[in-house]
């Protein structure tokens, strides 16, 4: 499924309101079933949606008393860069 269409289906299930916010919300929630490649996909677009949920994404993560590479770890682990 395009990542486009799996947040049309998740805002149909109530899952998020489409939001920024709750669509990373939802990424970290669902990440155990959702595809890691296309939430790295739709993270990584261009458009200001994809940007914002990156920002959002990666501003709900706490890296707080982590070391720089278990950070690096806990960022990397919730999807798959693109390309």
């Amino acid at each position: 499924m395009k990542p486009k269409l799996g947040i049309a289906f998740l805002q149909e299930m109530g899952r998020t309101d489409g939001s920024p916010e709750s669509i990373a919300r939802c990424f970290h929630q669902l990440g155990d079933v959702l595809d890691k490649t296309a939430m790295g996909e739709f993270m990584g677009g261009e458009k200001d949606l994809n940007i914002a949920v990156m920002h959002a994404y990666v501003d709900q993560i706490d890296f707080s008393g982590l070391p720089f590479d278990e950070g690096i770890r806990a960022f990397l682990a919730g999807f798959r860069l693109p390309g």
